[in-house]
């Protein structure tokens, strides 16, 4: 979270792909921050974004939609991105980034329902 004037805001999620596309190659799969104590992307579900909300005293119902909301956000600029800005680019890491990007952003989705 981004504890602004106004109110806390939810921080972009570039802690949840940041190094995930490159596990093959040995790099440490778990989140540089722990959401409610648990560091693996897979193993994060509604009751850590639930938790963390309460031990920061917001409300759950708040976060949650919150975090849906950028999900979906998330997934529907990749296409985008990816057709345009980057489609000169054709590279197995830009292709395996976009999967990723869709396949986080569909499970977050999914969890939180």
């Amino acid at each position: 979270l981004l504890l602004l004037r106004k109110s806390p805001v939810l921080a972009p999620f570039y802690d949840l792909l940041s190094t995930r596309i490159y596990v093959h190659a040995g790099v440490a799969p778990a989140l540089a921050m722990k959401i409610s104590g648990e560091n693996e992307p897979v193993a994060v579900q509604r009751s850590h974004w639930e938790t963390l909300a309460e031990q920061l005293g917001i409300s759950g119902k708040f976060l949650i939609s919150r975090v849906t909301r950028l999900a979906g956000k998330i997934g529907e600029a990749r296409l985008g991105l990816f057709k345009e800005d980057f489609a000169v680019h054709k590279c197995d890491a830009l292709y395996r980034l976009n999967e990723f990007i869709a396949g986080n952003c569909e499970t977050t989705l999914r969890r939180l329902m």
